[in-house]
């Protein structure tokens, strides 16, 4: 019995050594996998990185012409409204009203026949910005 004993311990020592390199063999294939899976994820991560990068810079690019076009869409209406600045029509000066004390005046005249009816008529139209 005490033999057997022995024997069952040198043989189950043997399997817990088989076990043991079994389990870290199994260990050193996932460590392995686990760097191998993170040395994608890191490339991968990379290449996005580059590709956003490449979005910025065309993106700054598109950002830059469009500056440059409405500075020059600027520019060519600054230059129209300076050379059409002087064709601008303004409106005439007001005309100056004739006051009620100026009309009775010339029609006290023409009562008093101090002028003519055709003379009145001309003195009321150069007042109201006729002739």
């Amino acid at each position: 019995m005490g033999v057997d004993v022995g024997a069952r311990m040198a043989d189950m020592g043997i399997r817990m050594g088989e076990m043991g390199a079994e389990i870290g063999n199994r260990v050193a294939e996932r460590m392995a996998h686990a760097n191998v899976r993170g040395e994608r994820a890191r490339e991968r991560a990379e290449a996005a990185a580059r590709r956003a990068e490449l979005k910025a810079e065309a993106a700054m690019r598109r950002a830059e012409q469009k500056l440059r076009h409405a500075e020059k869409k600027m520019r060519h209406t600054e230059h129209r409204v300076h050379r059409y600045a002087g064709r601008v029509a303004t409106s005439p000066p007001p005309k100056p009203q004739v006051s009620e004390e100026e009309r009775l005046a010339i029609l006290r005249m023409l009562a008093d026949k101090k002028i003519t009816a055709a003379e009145a008529e001309n003195l009321l139209s150069s007042l109201e910005g006729g002739k």
